[in-house]
């Protein structure tokens, strides 16, 4: 997720109209261009559109497809609602048992058909924030599974492999939670100075997670799980203005890592590490633009996503054809509009989240499909 900078636990509207969390370190998304037009707003999508913000999507199948985000106006603190939604392979509709609370979901990933796992924050109308987890048993969605421990703070990132599912977050410090064997335990992990947002994936035994920090908030850091403490890692886009915003886990252990430098002006970073090691990978997109996720496709391929433009952000969609970043044509239904999260089931079935905003709240769901053809 992209993090725009904002001082304390506040959610505002720029944040919001990139997709936003603040958590205890000031964590959001970087903000793109909103269009300068007024007037009504225009259909987000033909699969589904409501008020509010999808931030991340999973696929447990071509059938059984989960997104979650904010719903409501998502303009001020008591307006805003957790939102889930789900596709069934005929259509996408709103979950509303449990009844949404307060707060946002800001990750969610599936396990399995019956094992999905969503995150983030409550929020109250006094601007503070708690960590929120839920949980999809195949039958009813439940909050705060036994044991899981509610901090200040919010949750950004879910991931799972074999029997463990990991979470990061912050509470004014980097939080990883990890779960297996039925319990939740907090692992440590030292970060010097201030922190906000995190990001996590894992594949086998092997994890990462990556934070953004240092004296300026705008330095992004890596680790790498050991087995049994988190290491520090070198990777090819450490230094000032740089930021990992997204890490996707593929099934031979391959990890995309985007995000962007945010210097004059916004452009998109991504990285790949190959087992061995992380190389930088060039991204095929102008100036002012930024990549907020990744997924892989059965198969081996990958898509990233994002927004680009100067003035009016359009959709960004990138494919990777094993040895480069291509950019893929995609809709921008809104007239401006950013894509946040993308998962896929199979070369030729793939969904894309987001926002459609005009130049004011209410901003609208956004999804994209790939029928392996094109993006619609």
């Amino acid at each position: 997720m992209r993090r725009p900078r904002s001082a304390g636990m506040a959610l505002t509207a720029s944040l919001i109209a990139a997709v936003a969390l603040c958590a205890a370190g000031g964590t959001a998304v970087a903000v793109p261009p909103a269009t300068p037009t007024a007037g009504p707003e225009r259909a987000a999508s033909t699969s589904f559109n409501v008020p509010g913000i999808l931030v991340s999507v999973t696929a447990a199948g071509p059938d059984n497809v989960w997104a979650v985000g904010c719903g409501g106006t998502c303009s001020s603190f008591p307006a805003y609602r957790t939102l889930i939604v789900h596709w069934n392979g005929r259509t996408w509709s709103q979950v509303t048992n449990p009844k949404p609370v307060g707060g946002v979901l800001y990750s969610v990933f599936a396990a399995g058909p019956d094992n999905v796992w969503a995150v983030g924050a409550t929020i109250n109308a006094f601007a503070e924030f708690k960590t929120l987890i839920m949980h999809w048993n195949g039958k009813a969605w439940s909050r705060q599974p036994a044991g899981v421990p509610v901090l200040a703070g919010a949750l950004t990132s879910v991931a799972a492999s074999g029997s463990r599912v990991w979470v990061a977050g912050e509470t004014g410090a980097p939080l990883v939670l990890q779960r297996t064997a039925g319990r939740w335990y907090v692992v440590p992990i030292s970060r010097p100075g201030d922190v906000y947002g995190g990001t996590i994936a894992a594949a086998g035994n092997a994890a990462w997670v990556a934070f953004d920090g240092g004296k300026n908030l705008d330095t992004a850091a890596l680790w790498r799980w050991t087995g049994s403490l988190w290491k520090p890692a070198a990777f090819p886009l450490r230094g000032p203005d740089n930021d990992i915003d997204w890490m996707a886990a593929g099934p031979a252990g391959d990890i995309w890592a985007v995000g962007y430098h945010d210097g004059a002006t916004h452009s998109p970073l991504s990285m790949l590490w190959n087992g061995k090691t992380w190389r930088k990978v060039p991204v095929p997109a102008p100036p002012d633009s930024a990549l907020n996720g990744a997924g892989f496709v059965p198969g081996g391929t990958a898509w990233a996503v994002g927004w680009a433009g100067a003035t009016v952000a359009k959709t960004l969609i990138l494919r990777w054809t094993g040895h480069a970043w291509a950019r893929v044509n995609s809709p921008t239904p809104t007239g401006s509009a950013s894509l946040f999260s993308v998962a896929a089931t199979s070369s030729a079935n793939a969904w894309a989240v987001g926002d459609g905003h005009a130049n004011k709240p209410p901003y609208v769901t956004v999804i994209l499909h790939w029928n392996g053809k094109t993006w619609s």
